[in-house]
């Protein structure tokens, strides 16, 4: 009886059929499984299961090597019942035991390890096999594997069906990831070849090619058995050792490098696995184990090459089989330019060139493992712990860096790269003194250094503004660039001052957080709009709050629905510095002051949260207003009198505290603390003072407070829905009833 898979697309020849048949009685014969590797079918007779295996015509040269290995090693290999070369057929009888599969226990990783390192000891002094087997080439491998890379897409290969495409990295990769790795590897040509003429030194013996735990089962009685050795060829031990370890950097790292205390969980059993190969192989008198030591690496390396290659041999297959190989590729292509890596950390010089290459295309993290590989071998070389400084820098590791410039000038105060380094860390930790301290010191042993004088220029500004805003008299201020404006993007390190003045100060004045033009032209449309309430009477929806002043709602729309208005780009980086990026417009209004009008109390806007001066004072921030004056700021006009500090103070103490007027030039934008003690001064010009006001806050805040007579905010479904969608998050919650 023959059958097959369902929707395979294979028809089992009945010629097949006939040649098991010379062999052992079918009852049954089907189909399991299909690669371009092989086919392979279950034979049931009687109470009795084999394999036949058909391989493609370019594997089928190895069948007779495998035959004569099952018969040298009938408890660890499967018996071969038949094969013909001729026709690429394999007839196996079941091994007998149970498939390992994807997920071995660590017991039985140590069997497979163990098992087959005995098996390699013993088949090197079987000359026959040996001699039955195709000769793996160490002094190609890596002029092959370049060429591989380099070899174009779209190959092909005769065969009985007309031409096939096989599977070249780049029909993988890619062209361009191809060739990045086509020059990766060329630069370190050197390096591969002469670890690999090390493993030269190993005597040839049996390598399976493809050791996977999928490849492996253990008998009832414990036994490990191996199969599906098509890939078999004979050279140094170590060639299929790089599937036992995710690839070749983790073995050599570990047999370059002595165990230490610092080794994880993953390590040390990786160890333990790999002294178990090595000490069975010394055990059964395959070699040395100094010479194991020395020449493994090579080996494993040149398997991970020839592992890659091996695939050339096959057509490719569907577009989400390619995607899964090139998965595969990536890791095991990745995993050899660690073991580069490491192989260049032994010298100062290739550790240096090759992190070079490396920061061309800022591959941050290799770089930052090769320095450290390389300061493990030389933890002297100043220059290496300097580069790692600027790496851990970008990294995030900030006090690491400082601590490592530190020590290299303590060794040599004349490095200006350190100085330098140090200087720029400094910087941007805004430890302003410190910094020009460094940074002078560069410009003493260089002056030229026209990147040190900006950031000299720059650290001085910075600290002078940061005095200037710890004066009693002044109000934390800061004032953008003409190449930030025009960038529409202020310092990194400026806006965190900014943020730092609001938790510090409770307040920061922008000078020009907005261009004139835009002030204008919202001013128009403000006084024509809201003319009706600059008199002095009862205004319905509109809180008065104070002498001839009053909170009018202001409807989002025309110029004032516009991003560069309610989310300012040079404004809100600094805003969610400190509440966040999630925060929330939570208010809109104007607070419009009458010619003559007089000076408001002293007030906060909002009383403590919960009800406690004292649980409150510590809490960060959960709402900052940002006050912008559409007709300036001037001592006639009046502005803006605030308290600093006085977010974390009692009204009472406040009161008792010096007080701080902001004045700045149109534009000009006034960021304070929610909780921060103010007072509208007195407008003594003849005209219409109106202050547009816009609170920020945590999503989670709503002002119950202040919003008893009107809406907070007032945009229209219609306005809202003209909102680009990147700044609909900021209003979202004010469309939860359909907008107002």
């Amino acid at each position: 009886m023959l059958t097959r898979l369902q929707n395979d697309s294979f028809q089992l020849e009945a010629e097949l059929a006939s040649w098991v048949g010379e062999s052992i009685p079918v009852e049954k014969i089907e189909l399991v499984s299909t690669r371009p590797w092989a086919r392979t079918y279950q034979i049931r007779s009687g109470d009795d299961c084999y394999f036949l295996k058909e391989l493609p015509p370019q594997q089928a040269p190895v069948l007779p090597a495998i035959r004569l290995l099952a018969k040298s090693f009938p408890e660890t290999v499967p018996k071969v019942i038949a094969c013909s070369s001729s026709q690429g057929l394999l007839l196996l009888a079941h091994h007998g035991g149970k498939d390992v599969g994807r997920h071995p226990s660590r017991s039985q990783r140590r069997n497979i390890l163990k098992t087959y390192a005995a098996l390699q000891a013993k088949s090197a002094s079987n000359r026959e096999l040996l001699d039955s087997l195709e000769n793996f080439d160490l002094s190609t491998v890596v002029s092959s594997f370049l060429e591989y890379l380099a070899e174009e897409a779209g190959s092909t290969r005769e065969s009985t069906k007309g031409e096939v495409q096989l599977v070249g990295a780049r029909d993988v990769l890619g062209d361009s990831q191809a060739s990045r790795y086509h020059e990766l590897f060329t630069a370190r040509r050197t390096l591969l070849e002469k670890s690999i003429r090390r493993a030269g030194v190993l005597p040839l013996t049996v390598n399976h090619c493809d050791l996977r735990p999928q490849n492996t089962a253990f008998s009832k009685d414990g036994t490990c058995l191996i199969f599906d050795w098509d890939e078999v060829v004979a050279g140094p031990a170590g060639l299929s050792l790089h599937n036992s370890f995710g690839g070749c950097c983790v073995p050599t790292r570990l047999l370059m490098e002595k165990p230490s205390a610092a080794e994880d969980r993953d390590q040390r059993r990786a160890r333990r696995l790999l002294e178990k190969y090595i000490s069975t192989l010394v055990d059964h008198r395959y070699c040395e184990e100094a010479d194991l030591i020395k020449s493994l690496p090579g080996s494993i390396c040149a398997g991970v090459m020839n592992y890659l290659m091996s695939f050339a041999k096959f057509p490719t297959g569907s577009q989400k089989s390619r995607e899964r190989l090139a998965k595969t590729f990536h890791r095991r292509l990745d995993d050899l330019l660690g073991f580069c890596d490491k192989l260049a950390s032994q010298s100062a010089e290739d550790t240096l060139h090759f992190v070079s290459q490396y920061e061309l295309s800022d591959s941050v993290e290799r770089v930052e493992t090769l320095l450290k590989w390389g300061l493990d071998e030389n933890p002297d070389d100043l220059q290496m712990q300097s580069r790692l400084a600027a790496v851990l820098v970008k990294t995030g590791d900030v006090e690491q860096a400082g601590s490592m410039l530190r020590d290299i000038l303590k060794r040599d105060s004349t490095r200006s790269d350190a100085h330098q380094q140090l200087g720029c860390l400094l910087l941007d930790e805004m430890e302003f003194e410190s910094s020009i301290e460094h940074l002078q010191q560069v410009l003493r042993l260089h002056p030229s250094n026209e990147l040190v004088r900006e950031k000299m220029a720059e650290a001085t500004e910075l600290r002078e503004l940061e005095q200037r805003a710890d004066r009693p008299d002044c109000v934390p201020t800061v004032r953008f660039s003409s190449s930030e404006i025009a960038a529409l993007s202020m310092s990194r390190i400026k806006r965190r001052l900014a943020a730092r003045f609001i938790r510090q100060h409770g307040c920061v004045l922008i000078e020009n957080a907005f261009s004139p033009e835009l002030i204008d032209k919202m001013a128009a449309e403000f006084l024509a709009s809201y003319q009706s309430y600059f008199e002095d009477r009862h205004h319905e929806g509109v809180l008065r709050v104070g002498d001839k002043r009053f909170m009018i709602t202001v409807d989002i729309k025309g110029s004032l629905n516009s991003p560069q208005v309610f989310s300012p780009p040079m404004v809100m980086p600094i805003i969610r510095r400190v509440l966040g990026n999630d925060c929330i417009l939570g208010s809109f209004t104007s607070v419009t002051s009458l010619p003559h009008s007089d000076d408001m109390k002293m007030h906060k806007d909002h009383p403590p949260l919960f009800g406690s001066q004292e649980v409150s004072r510590p809490l960060p921030s959960f709402g900052i207003t940002a006050l912008v004056p559409l007709i300036g700021i001037s001592e006639e006009i009046g502005t803006t009198r605030v308290v600093k500090g006085s977010h974390r103070q009692s009204s009472k103490e406040a009161a008792a505290s010096e007080f701080q007027d902001p004045y700045g030039p149109k534009g000009a934008c006034l960021l304070m603390d929610y909780r921060l003690s103010h007072q509208g001064l007195a407008n003594r010009s003849n005209s219409v003072r109106p202050v547009l006001s816009l609170v920020y806050s945590r999503p989670w805040f709503r002002d119950c407070v202040n919003y008893r007579k009107q809406e907070p905010i007032q945009l229209s479904a219609k306005e809202y829905q003209s909102i680009g969608s990147e700044h609909q998050a900021l209003l979202a919650w004010s469309q939860l009833n359909g907008g107002s």
